[in-house]
């Protein structure tokens, strides 16, 4: 037994260590190549090319590791949409709603209306809905009615009713590379919406401290999609909510919001006189 221990830890020792360099070596490889991808799509982004149906692989492909890292690059995805509204042919309905529904996450800023109005040319949201990627399309832009409408009750329910919404699809084209640029596969990368809840539980918040004063805290509880007790205790921290009596929160007084202004006239009465005799005729 003492010949086998030592014969085996060494080399046991040394096929954890090439194991150990291999997976090294591949987070670096993949380090590089996403360097590498970020510098290209800078590239384009900053020059002609950005209105280039060439460009889409790239484009593609970043915007989908820019959603893995949690690190969504709008700007990419509207450069994306953008080649969509000149290429009608380049069009790919599961990139757009991938698309889409990242910038619901943007809330309150309008960042879902401008993404839809660079393919509203396209009139996808006027087609039937009998092709299953326009009805997904057609429920992103539902749900941002509901938050834009803010009815918070109606959209948790519609996302736990339809919460295959948060796994996004993106579909990167076939190109041939030549001198100037590289090549891609055409493929498919599946990947979830890191957050969303988190983000959307963060525009409900928004909305709470812009409307109310002192509210139940069951009718919030309700628009945060009912969070648990210690979820819901660091919300009220990280607004500054606190519960006070009667089950109801202090939000924060509103004069800390609105700047009262004074307003002078301007107006001089003389030139009014020719206004009022014209009334008057």
């Amino acid at each position: 037994p003492l010949f086998l221990v030592q014969f085996f830890c060494p080399v046991f020792f040394f096929f954890f260590l090439f194991f150990l360099f291999l997976f090294f070596n591949n987070s670096t490889n993949n380090s590089d190549n996403m360097d590498h991808l970020e510098r290209r799509v800078q590239d384009i982004l900053d020059g002609i090319e950005r209105y280039q149906q060439e460009s889409l692989p790239a484009l593609i492909e970043y915007f989908s590791l820019t959603v893995e890292a949690r690190e969504v690059d709008l700007d990419v995805g509207l450069a994306i949409l953008k080649i969509y509204q000149l290429y009608k042919d380049a069009i790919d309905l599961d990139n757009v709603t991938s698309i889409l529904m990242c910038s619901l996450m943007g809330l309150p800023d309008d960042n879902f209306s401008l993404c839809r109005c660079l393919i509203a040319n396209h009139n996808l949201f006027a087609k039937s809905d009998d092709d299953k990627k326009i009805h997904r399309l057609k429920q992103v832009n539902f749900l941002h009615q509901l938050l834009e409408s803010c009815k918070f009750l109606k959209f948790w329910k519609y996302l736990d009713d339809h919460n295959d919404l948060t796994d996004l699809k993106f579909n990167i084209p076939a190109i041939e590379g030549d001198e100037t640029s590289e090549g891609f596969d055409a493929r498919e990368i599946t990947t979830p919406l890191p957050q969303f809840k988190e983000n959307i539980i963060r525009y409900v918040a928004h909305i709470v401290n812009i409307t109310y004063q002192t509210v139940d805290e069951g009718v919030v509880r309700e628009m945060l999609n009912y969070p648990s007790d210690s979820s819901f205790d660091i919300i009220c921290h990280e607004n500054d909510w606190k519960s006070i009596e009667n089950g109801k929160l202090f939000i924060g007084k509103k004069e800390d919001i609105i700047k009262s202004r004074d307003i002078v006239e301007t107006v001089d009465f003389k030139s009014l006189v020719p206004v009022l005799a014209f009334a008057q005729k």
